[in-house]
């Protein structure tokens, strides 16, 4: 009997034993990469190349898609239903240097062209069909009408931490659709008050260069997947003074007289 007892003894301590190991080598092991960490600073990278980027141009289109409305109607009928919610109005440029200067040209409900921008230093203007110009001192004035606002970056980063705010309010998720593009999604968080319901970057893996960027904002019903689209059209240079208002309340060019 005594022997049994030591056994069993024994045996209780060997287990204590492996479980102590266990729960140390779990314990003192060190972590493992955390995918939260690397997807922000893969977004922190885009910004960084965003801020040192030649000039590049975005189309900006507006797109309302009601698929929930659209099934119960036949194909053509949804076609042509699609068709008639596009317009000019729905579509707009957006012009930008080294992530800071940009101009937007949009059209109004009556048409008319309008223009905002900023020289990303000093001052921000807009320029109206009949009105006079509207210059403010600070940069960033203009950047209300701009489509996601302060939630452009990497394409527009007006100011030192602006991507900060972005990684603070939403869950950042990097996704790789195929070999040639990597897809950096970011989902609001439940407490944000403000800002988009949904944001997509769709960048080459390789150059980090951003090919699109979907923006998704807040509606009450979310079934509805009305979503703004920007893609990048060409990184041809601009004229130096592109950024300024000066440049664009010249008088157009006259040819010469016969």
């Amino acid at each position: 009997m005594p022997r049994i007892r030591i056994s069993r003894r024994w045996a209780m301590a060997a287990s204590v034993a492996c479980l102590l190991l266990a729960a140390f080598l779990f314990l003192g092991a060190p972590p493992g990469p955390n995918p939260t960490a690397a997807v922000v600073a893969e977004f922190h990278e885009l910004v960084i190349l965003g801020k040192r980027s030649n000039d590049r141009t975005f189309h900006v289109t507006y797109v309302k898609d009601d698929s929930e409305n659209r099934e119960a109607l036949q194909p053509e009928q949804a076609k042509r239903q699609k068709l008639a919610q596009a317009s000019p109005n729905d579509e707009a440029m957006l012009y930008v240097r080294n992530g800071r200067q940009f101009v937007y040209a949009w059209k109004a409900a009556n048409g008319d062209d309008c223009l905002n921008g900023s020289d990303g230093q000093s001052s921000s203007w807009a320029i109206r069909a009949g009105k006079r110009i509207d210059v403010q001192p600070d940069p960033m004035h203009m950047t209300g009408g701009l489509p996601g606002g302060n939630y452009l970056a990497p394409i527009l980063t007006f100011f030192d931490g602006q991507e900060k705010m972005l990684v603070a309010d939403y869950n950042l998720e990097l996704r790789h659709p195929t070999k040639t593009t990597n897809v950096l999604v970011a989902m609001k968080k439940p407490d944000t008050k403000q800002g988009p319901r949904r944001i997509e970057i769709s960048f080459a893996p390789s150059s980090r260069q951003i090919s699109e960027m979907k923006i998704w904002p807040e509606t009450y019903d979310h079934r509805k997947t009305n979503y703004t689209l920007i893609q990048i059209v060409n990184d041809q240079p601009l004229d130096h003074d592109w950024f300024r208002n000066e440049f664009h309340l010249r008088p157009p060019a006259t040819g010469a007289a016969d």
